[in-house]
Protein backbone atom coordinates (compact mmCIF):
# COMPACT_ATOMS: atom_id res chain seq x y z
CA UNK A 1 0.00 0.00 0.00
CA UNK A 2 1.02 3.20 -1.03
CA UNK A 3 1.20 6.20 1.74
CA UNK A 4 -0.40 9.66 1.26
CA UNK A 5 -0.17 12.47 3.40
CA UNK A 6 -2.89 15.45 3.01
CA UNK A 7 -2.04 18.59 4.39
CA UNK A 8 -4.72 20.87 5.06
CA UNK A 9 -8.42 19.83 5.06
CA UNK A 10 -10.28 23.09 3.26
CA UNK A 11 -12.53 24.33 0.93
CA UNK A 12 -10.60 22.02 -2.12
CA UNK A 13 -9.86 18.90 0.17
CA UNK A 14 -12.91 16.79 -0.52
CA UNK A 15 -12.92 15.69 -3.62
CA UNK A 16 -9.19 15.09 -2.88
CA UNK A 17 -10.07 12.56 0.22
CA UNK A 18 -12.97 10.92 -1.91
CA UNK A 19 -11.10 10.29 -5.08
CA UNK A 20 -7.34 8.92 -3.55
CA UNK A 21 -9.86 7.30 -0.41
CA UNK A 22 -11.39 5.14 -3.10
CA UNK A 23 -8.23 3.23 -4.20
CA UNK A 24 -7.85 0.12 -1.92
CA UNK A 25 -4.37 0.58 -2.30
CA UNK A 26 -3.70 4.01 -1.16
CA UNK A 27 -3.53 4.75 2.61
CA UNK A 28 -4.97 8.46 3.36
CA UNK A 29 -3.30 10.42 6.18
CA UNK A 30 -5.10 14.55 6.76
CA UNK A 31 -3.51 16.62 9.15
CA UNK A 32 -5.29 19.71 9.33
CA UNK A 33 -6.49 21.60 12.35
CA UNK A 34 -9.80 21.04 11.24
CA UNK A 35 -11.70 19.43 9.02
CA UNK A 36 -14.33 21.86 6.38
CA UNK A 37 -17.79 20.34 6.21
CA UNK A 38 -17.69 18.42 3.15
CA UNK A 39 -14.10 17.12 3.56
CA UNK A 40 -16.02 15.76 6.61
CA UNK A 41 -18.79 14.59 5.01
CA UNK A 42 -16.65 12.28 2.81
CA UNK A 43 -14.83 10.81 5.95
CA UNK A 44 -18.49 10.23 7.40
CA UNK A 45 -19.23 7.51 4.69
CA UNK A 46 -16.81 5.27 5.64
CA UNK A 47 -13.42 4.79 4.49
CA UNK A 48 -11.41 2.38 6.39
CA UNK A 49 -8.15 3.93 4.82
CA UNK A 50 -8.42 6.91 5.41
CA UNK A 51 -7.84 8.51 8.88
CA UNK A 52 -7.75 12.36 9.91
CA UNK A 53 -5.42 13.99 12.79
CA UNK A 54 -5.64 17.23 14.28
CA UNK A 55 -2.48 19.26 13.33
CA UNK A 56 -0.76 22.44 14.36
CA UNK A 57 1.09 24.37 11.61
CA UNK A 58 3.72 25.07 13.66
CA UNK A 59 4.61 21.80 14.67
CA UNK A 60 7.09 21.18 12.45
CA UNK A 61 8.66 18.21 14.43
CA UNK A 62 5.12 16.44 14.13
CA UNK A 63 5.14 16.91 10.69
CA UNK A 64 8.77 15.63 9.80
CA UNK A 65 7.52 12.09 11.54
CA UNK A 66 4.58 12.24 9.62
CA UNK A 67 6.49 12.61 6.20
CA UNK A 68 8.99 9.76 6.95
CA UNK A 69 6.33 7.62 7.38
CA UNK A 70 4.32 8.66 3.70
CA UNK A 71 5.20 8.03 0.11
CA UNK A 72 3.87 11.62 -0.90
CA UNK A 73 2.89 14.88 0.49
CA UNK A 74 -0.14 16.63 -0.93
CA UNK A 75 -0.07 19.99 0.40
CA UNK A 76 -3.27 22.12 0.09
CA UNK A 77 -1.73 24.51 3.09
CA UNK A 78 -1.90 28.50 2.35
CA UNK A 79 1.04 28.90 -0.22
CA UNK A 80 3.46 30.51 2.06
CA UNK A 81 3.71 27.15 4.27
CA UNK A 82 4.55 25.09 0.94
CA UNK A 83 8.29 25.92 0.59
CA UNK A 84 8.50 24.71 4.70
CA UNK A 85 7.09 21.68 3.87
CA UNK A 86 8.76 20.91 0.78
CA UNK A 87 11.99 21.55 2.52
CA UNK A 88 10.73 19.08 4.81
CA UNK A 89 9.96 16.55 1.67
CA UNK A 90 13.60 17.10 0.61
CA UNK A 91 14.73 15.91 3.84
CA UNK A 92 12.92 12.94 4.13
CA UNK A 93 13.67 12.68 0.36
CA UNK A 94 9.20 12.43 -0.60
CA UNK A 95 8.01 13.62 -3.53
CA UNK A 96 5.23 16.46 -2.98
CA UNK A 97 2.47 17.76 -5.16
CA UNK A 98 0.53 21.58 -4.60
CA UNK A 99 -1.78 23.73 -6.00
CA UNK A 100 0.01 26.67 -5.92
CA UNK A 101 1.87 29.25 -7.66
CA UNK A 102 5.66 28.18 -7.64
CA UNK A 103 7.45 31.20 -4.92
CA UNK A 104 10.72 32.46 -5.28
CA UNK A 105 11.38 30.41 -2.09
CA UNK A 106 10.20 27.20 -3.64
CA UNK A 107 11.87 28.29 -6.83
CA UNK A 108 15.37 28.44 -4.79
CA UNK A 109 15.05 24.73 -3.59
CA UNK A 110 14.86 23.14 -6.86
CA UNK A 111 19.04 22.00 -6.81
CA UNK A 112 18.30 20.66 -3.70
CA UNK A 113 15.18 18.54 -4.99
CA UNK A 114 17.10 16.77 -7.47
CA UNK A 115 19.79 16.18 -5.49
CA UNK A 116 17.88 14.28 -3.37
CA UNK A 117 15.85 12.38 -6.52
CA UNK A 118 12.65 14.08 -4.95
CA UNK A 119 9.82 15.87 -7.00
CA UNK A 120 8.06 19.17 -5.93
CA UNK A 121 4.94 19.54 -8.36
CA UNK A 122 3.24 22.81 -8.23
CA UNK A 123 0.65 24.56 -9.63
CA UNK A 124 -1.32 21.46 -10.08
CA UNK A 125 -4.90 22.74 -9.28
CA UNK A 126 -7.16 24.96 -11.61
CA UNK A 127 -5.73 28.17 -12.29
CA UNK A 128 -2.96 27.44 -11.89
CA UNK A 129 -3.09 23.80 -13.36
CA UNK A 130 -5.55 22.66 -15.47
CA UNK A 131 -4.88 26.04 -17.70
CA UNK A 132 -1.44 24.63 -17.56
CA UNK A 133 -2.23 21.23 -18.94
CA UNK A 134 -4.47 21.89 -21.68
CA UNK A 135 -2.91 24.97 -23.03
CA UNK A 136 0.08 23.32 -23.44
CA UNK A 137 -1.41 20.48 -25.20
CA UNK A 138 -2.92 22.48 -27.78
CA UNK A 139 0.68 24.52 -28.61
CA UNK A 140 2.96 21.93 -28.29
CA UNK A 141 0.80 19.77 -30.77
CA UNK A 142 0.49 22.72 -33.17
CA UNK A 143 4.76 23.25 -32.59
CA UNK A 144 5.41 19.88 -33.44
CA UNK A 145 3.57 19.92 -36.42
CA UNK A 146 5.69 22.91 -37.87
CA UNK A 147 2.98 25.64 -37.12
CA UNK A 148 3.32 28.44 -35.27
CA UNK A 149 1.18 29.91 -32.30
CA UNK A 150 1.14 34.16 -33.13
CA UNK A 151 -1.14 34.95 -30.28
CA UNK A 152 -2.63 33.14 -27.05
CA UNK A 153 -5.19 34.30 -24.94
CA UNK A 154 -6.75 32.69 -21.62
CA UNK A 155 -9.03 33.00 -19.10
CA UNK A 156 -10.36 31.77 -16.04
CA UNK A 157 -13.48 32.37 -13.93
CA UNK A 158 -15.16 31.13 -10.60
CA UNK A 159 -18.40 32.27 -10.25
CA UNK A 160 -22.04 31.76 -9.36
CA UNK A 161 -24.10 29.36 -12.07
CA UNK A 162 -26.92 31.73 -13.69
CA UNK A 163 -29.85 30.34 -11.67
CA UNK A 164 -27.64 31.24 -8.55
CA UNK A 165 -26.72 34.54 -9.40
CA UNK A 166 -29.50 36.76 -7.49
CA UNK A 167 -27.31 39.17 -5.50
CA UNK A 168 -25.90 42.21 -6.78
CA UNK A 169 -22.44 41.68 -7.13
CA UNK A 170 -22.49 38.93 -9.27
CA UNK A 171 -20.53 36.94 -6.92
CA UNK A 172 -20.69 33.77 -4.45
CA UNK A 173 -17.61 33.28 -2.71
CA UNK A 174 -16.58 29.69 -3.42
CA UNK A 175 -12.65 30.40 -2.21
CA UNK A 176 -11.15 32.46 0.56
CA UNK A 177 -12.57 36.02 0.59
CA UNK A 178 -9.72 37.66 1.74
CA UNK A 179 -7.70 36.04 -0.86
CA UNK A 180 -10.63 37.39 -3.31
CA UNK A 181 -9.83 41.21 -2.16
CA UNK A 182 -6.32 40.60 -2.35
CA UNK A 183 -6.12 39.55 -5.97
CA UNK A 184 -7.33 43.29 -6.32
CA UNK A 185 -4.17 44.86 -5.80
CA UNK A 186 -2.09 43.29 -8.29
CA UNK A 187 -0.70 44.79 -11.10
CA UNK A 188 -0.89 43.14 -14.46
CA UNK A 189 1.44 43.03 -17.53
CA UNK A 190 0.28 41.25 -20.79
CA UNK A 191 1.89 41.41 -24.41
CA UNK A 192 -0.27 42.70 -26.55
CA UNK A 193 0.29 42.69 -31.04
CA UNK A 194 4.11 42.78 -29.78
CA UNK A 195 3.75 45.57 -26.80
CA UNK A 196 3.99 45.22 -23.44
CA UNK A 197 1.47 46.42 -21.87
CA UNK A 198 1.69 47.60 -17.98
CA UNK A 199 -1.34 48.00 -16.03
CA UNK A 200 -0.92 49.53 -12.55
CA UNK A 201 -2.81 48.20 -10.08
CA UNK A 202 -4.99 51.19 -9.31
CA UNK A 203 -6.20 50.24 -12.98
CA UNK A 204 -6.72 46.97 -12.74
CA UNK A 205 -10.30 47.41 -13.21
CA UNK A 206 -10.32 49.68 -15.98
CA UNK A 207 -8.64 47.45 -18.49
CA UNK A 208 -11.84 45.46 -19.51
CA UNK A 209 -13.14 43.73 -22.44
CA UNK A 210 -16.21 41.29 -22.92
CA UNK A 211 -16.42 37.36 -24.01
CA UNK A 212 -19.45 35.26 -25.17
CA UNK A 213 -20.62 31.93 -23.30
CA UNK A 214 -23.22 30.16 -24.55
CA UNK A 215 -25.69 29.02 -21.38
CA UNK A 216 -24.17 32.07 -19.58
CA UNK A 217 -23.98 35.34 -21.47
CA UNK A 218 -21.65 38.06 -21.30
CA UNK A 219 -18.65 37.86 -18.96
CA UNK A 220 -16.50 40.71 -18.03
CA UNK A 221 -12.50 40.15 -18.45
CA UNK A 222 -9.77 41.59 -16.92
CA UNK A 223 -6.12 41.05 -16.47
CA UNK A 224 -4.72 38.82 -14.42
CA UNK A 225 -1.34 39.49 -13.02
CA UNK A 226 1.77 39.06 -15.11
CA UNK A 227 1.31 37.54 -18.07
CA UNK A 228 4.91 37.67 -19.57
CA UNK A 229 7.38 34.96 -17.87
CA UNK A 230 4.47 32.22 -20.03
CA UNK A 231 5.96 33.17 -23.19
CA UNK A 232 8.58 31.28 -22.04
CA UNK A 233 6.83 28.74 -19.65
CA UNK A 234 4.86 27.65 -22.90
CA UNK A 235 7.76 28.27 -25.26
CA UNK A 236 6.31 30.87 -26.90
CA UNK A 237 8.80 33.26 -27.96
CA UNK A 238 8.53 35.42 -31.07
CA UNK A 239 4.79 35.52 -30.16
CA UNK A 240 2.74 38.71 -30.69
CA UNK A 241 0.26 38.51 -28.39
CA UNK A 242 0.14 36.41 -24.97
CA UNK A 243 -2.71 37.67 -22.37
CA UNK A 244 -3.95 35.67 -19.33
CA UNK A 245 -7.38 36.87 -17.49
CA UNK A 246 -9.75 36.68 -14.82
CA UNK A 247 -13.93 36.23 -15.98
CA UNK A 248 -16.62 37.82 -13.98
CA UNK A 249 -20.34 38.92 -14.81
CA UNK A 250 -20.75 42.67 -16.01
CA UNK A 251 -20.33 45.72 -13.31
CA UNK A 252 -17.59 43.44 -11.33
CA UNK A 253 -15.43 45.66 -12.80
CA UNK A 254 -17.19 49.01 -12.67
CA UNK A 255 -17.77 47.90 -8.49
CA UNK A 256 -14.08 47.46 -7.83
CA UNK A 257 -12.77 50.54 -10.00
CA UNK A 258 -15.00 52.18 -7.10
CA UNK A 259 -13.71 50.30 -4.29
CA UNK A 260 -9.96 51.04 -5.55
CA UNK A 261 -10.88 54.39 -6.14
CA UNK A 262 -12.21 54.80 -1.98
CA UNK A 263 -8.72 53.86 -0.83
CA UNK A 264 -10.48 50.27 0.11
CA UNK A 265 -7.94 48.29 -0.19
CA UNK A 266 -5.06 49.78 1.42
CA UNK A 267 -3.03 48.56 4.33
CA UNK A 268 -4.06 50.41 7.05
CA UNK A 269 -6.25 49.53 10.11
CA UNK A 270 -9.97 50.79 10.11
CA UNK A 271 -10.80 53.30 13.05
CA UNK A 272 -14.24 53.85 12.37
CA UNK A 273 -16.44 52.87 15.48
CA UNK A 274 -19.47 52.15 12.54
CA UNK A 275 -19.24 51.23 8.99
CA UNK A 276 -21.15 54.15 7.83
CA UNK A 277 -18.51 56.58 9.79
CA UNK A 278 -15.58 54.78 8.67
CA UNK A 279 -17.37 55.06 4.71
CA UNK A 280 -17.52 59.04 5.14
CA UNK A 281 -14.20 59.09 6.41
CA UNK A 282 -12.84 57.42 3.20
CA UNK A 283 -13.75 60.62 1.60
CA UNK A 284 -13.68 62.98 4.18
CA UNK A 285 -17.39 63.79 4.37
CA UNK A 286 -20.48 63.93 6.14
CA UNK A 287 -24.12 63.33 6.57
CA UNK A 288 -25.41 60.80 4.26
CA UNK A 289 -22.76 58.46 3.81
CA UNK A 290 -24.20 56.85 0.33
CA UNK A 291 -24.64 60.50 -0.79
CA UNK A 292 -20.99 61.50 -0.25
CA UNK A 293 -19.61 58.49 -2.05
CA UNK A 294 -21.32 59.44 -4.86
CA UNK A 295 -20.33 62.59 -4.99
CA UNK A 296 -16.68 61.34 -4.70
CA UNK A 297 -16.37 59.20 -7.07
CA UNK A 298 -18.58 61.19 -9.78
CA UNK A 299 -21.86 59.27 -10.06
CA UNK A 300 -25.02 59.18 -8.91
CA UNK A 301 -26.54 58.14 -5.52
CA UNK A 302 -28.62 55.36 -7.28
CA UNK A 303 -26.13 53.87 -9.59
CA UNK A 304 -24.97 50.19 -9.35
CA UNK A 305 -21.95 50.74 -7.45
CA UNK A 306 -23.68 52.48 -4.36
CA UNK A 307 -26.03 49.76 -4.11
CA UNK A 308 -23.74 47.35 -4.33
CA UNK A 309 -21.76 48.86 -1.27
CA UNK A 310 -24.96 48.81 0.93
CA UNK A 311 -25.70 45.47 -0.06
CA UNK A 312 -22.73 43.94 2.40
CA UNK A 313 -23.54 47.02 4.86
CA UNK A 314 -20.83 49.46 4.28
CA UNK A 315 -23.06 51.82 5.15
CA UNK A 316 -24.93 50.49 7.84
CA UNK A 317 -24.91 52.58 10.80
CA UNK A 318 -23.53 49.36 13.08
CA UNK A 319 -20.75 48.73 14.87
CA UNK A 320 -17.64 47.57 13.25
CA UNK A 321 -17.04 44.49 15.47
CA UNK A 322 -13.81 42.56 15.90
CA UNK A 323 -11.94 45.50 14.29
CA UNK A 324 -9.92 43.80 11.11
CA UNK A 325 -6.17 44.56 11.26
CA UNK A 326 -6.35 46.22 7.51
CA UNK A 327 -9.23 47.87 4.91
CA UNK A 328 -8.81 44.84 3.54
CA UNK A 329 -9.88 42.41 5.99
CA UNK A 330 -13.05 44.85 6.54
CA UNK A 331 -14.52 44.41 3.15
CA UNK A 332 -13.74 40.34 3.42
CA UNK A 333 -15.82 39.98 6.29
CA UNK A 334 -18.30 41.84 5.33
CA UNK A 335 -18.34 39.51 1.70
CA UNK A 336 -18.06 36.47 4.00
CA UNK A 337 -20.87 37.05 5.27
CA UNK A 338 -23.40 38.58 2.60
CA UNK A 339 -21.90 36.05 -0.22
CA UNK A 340 -22.67 33.09 0.28
CA UNK A 341 -24.03 30.43 -1.25
CA UNK A 342 -27.45 29.22 -0.34
CA UNK A 343 -27.88 25.27 -0.06
CA UNK A 344 -28.65 23.48 -2.82
CA UNK A 345 -27.01 26.70 -5.14
CA UNK A 346 -24.14 25.50 -7.88
CA UNK A 347 -21.41 27.60 -8.32
CA UNK A 348 -19.35 27.77 -12.22
CA UNK A 349 -16.16 27.39 -13.34
CA UNK A 350 -15.18 28.85 -16.41
CA UNK A 351 -11.99 28.66 -18.65
CA UNK A 352 -11.50 29.59 -21.80
CA UNK A 353 -8.20 29.53 -24.52
CA UNK A 354 -8.04 31.57 -27.95
CA UNK A 355 -5.15 30.70 -30.12
CA UNK A 356 -4.28 32.23 -33.39
CA UNK A 357 -2.32 29.78 -35.15
CA UNK A 358 -0.56 30.20 -38.73
CA UNK A 359 0.19 26.98 -40.73
CA UNK A 360 2.00 27.55 -44.67
CA UNK A 361 -0.26 31.04 -44.94
CA UNK A 362 -3.13 30.10 -42.88
CA UNK A 363 -4.65 31.54 -40.37
CA UNK A 364 -6.97 29.84 -38.10
CA UNK A 365 -8.34 30.49 -34.35
CA UNK A 366 -8.93 27.53 -31.72
CA UNK A 367 -11.30 27.99 -29.11
CA UNK A 368 -11.22 25.83 -26.26
CA UNK A 369 -13.42 26.21 -23.31
CA UNK A 370 -14.34 24.21 -20.61
CA UNK A 371 -17.63 24.60 -18.28
CA UNK A 372 -17.91 23.12 -14.88
CA UNK A 373 -20.61 23.51 -12.88
CA UNK A 374 -20.98 22.40 -9.32
CA UNK A 375 -23.27 19.55 -7.87
CA UNK A 376 -26.32 20.87 -6.20
CA UNK A 377 -25.75 20.01 -2.10
CA UNK A 378 -21.85 18.19 -3.49
CA UNK A 379 -18.89 19.45 -4.16
CA UNK A 380 -18.41 22.87 -6.08
CA UNK A 381 -16.97 23.10 -9.43
CA UNK A 382 -14.25 24.89 -7.89
CA UNK A 383 -13.21 22.01 -5.15
CA UNK A 384 -13.57 19.73 -8.20
CA UNK A 385 -11.48 21.37 -10.38
CA UNK A 386 -8.87 22.38 -7.63
CA UNK A 387 -8.58 18.99 -5.91
CA UNK A 388 -9.61 16.62 -8.68
CA UNK A 389 -6.17 17.07 -10.85
CA UNK A 390 -4.59 17.45 -7.36
CA UNK A 391 -5.49 14.03 -6.91
CA UNK A 392 -5.18 12.45 -9.71
CA UNK A 393 -1.55 14.36 -10.09
CA UNK A 394 -0.55 12.92 -6.99
CA UNK A 395 -1.52 9.04 -8.01
CA UNK A 396 0.31 9.01 -11.44
CA UNK A 397 3.53 10.32 -9.31
CA UNK A 398 2.81 7.33 -7.10
CA UNK A 399 2.29 4.49 -10.20
CA UNK A 400 5.76 5.90 -11.77
CA UNK A 401 3.49 7.56 -14.70
CA UNK A 402 5.26 11.03 -13.81
CA UNK A 403 9.00 10.43 -13.37
CA UNK A 404 10.75 14.05 -12.24
CA UNK A 405 13.06 15.29 -10.03
CA UNK A 406 13.07 19.23 -8.83
CA UNK A 407 10.64 21.76 -8.97
CA UNK A 408 7.93 21.83 -11.98
CA UNK A 409 4.65 22.76 -13.26
CA UNK A 410 2.62 20.75 -15.29
CA UNK A 411 3.64 21.77 -18.47
CA UNK A 412 5.16 18.82 -19.62
CA UNK A 413 4.08 16.01 -22.03
CA UNK A 414 4.86 13.14 -19.66
CA UNK A 415 2.48 14.96 -16.21
CA UNK A 416 -0.96 16.31 -18.75
CA UNK A 417 -0.91 13.36 -21.13
CA UNK A 418 -1.96 11.02 -17.97
CA UNK A 419 -3.40 13.97 -15.81
CA UNK A 420 -5.87 15.53 -18.81
CA UNK A 421 -7.68 12.32 -19.66
CA UNK A 422 -7.61 10.91 -16.07
CA UNK A 423 -10.02 14.40 -15.42
CA UNK A 424 -11.77 14.28 -18.34
CA UNK A 425 -13.06 10.71 -16.77
CA UNK A 426 -14.32 12.40 -14.32
CA UNK A 427 -16.34 15.07 -16.24
CA UNK A 428 -13.61 17.79 -16.82
CA UNK A 429 -12.75 18.65 -19.94
CA UNK A 430 -12.70 21.20 -23.01
CA UNK A 431 -14.73 21.83 -26.11
CA UNK A 432 -12.83 22.83 -29.33
CA UNK A 433 -14.06 25.73 -31.73
CA UNK A 434 -11.92 26.09 -35.10
CA UNK A 435 -12.36 29.40 -37.08
CA UNK A 436 -10.94 30.22 -40.18
CA UNK A 437 -9.35 33.82 -39.94
CA UNK A 438 -8.81 35.70 -43.29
Amino acid sequence: MKRVLLLGAGMVSGPVIEYLGKDPQLGLTILAQQLDPDAAGVLERGMPNVRFEKWDANDIEGLGKHVKNADLVISLLPAWFHATVARVCIDARKDMVTASYVSPQMRDLNAEAKAAGVLLLNECGVDPGIDHMSAKKVIDEAVSAGKRVRSFRSYTGGLPAPDANDNPWGYKLSWSPRSVVTAATNSARYLQDGRVVNIPAQKLFQDVHQLQFNGIGTLDAYPNRDSIPYIQLYGLEGIDTMYRGTLRYPGWCTLWDGIVRLGMLRDEKPEAPTYARYMLDLVQGQGDPKQAVAEYLGIAVDDPVIQKLEYIGLFDDHPILNTPKDRIQLLADLMQQKLQFKPGERDLLVMRHIFEIEDNGHAYQVQSTMIEYGQPDGFSAMARTVGLPVAITAEMVLKGRIKLTGVHIPTLPEVYNHVLPALRSEGIGFEENIIDLR
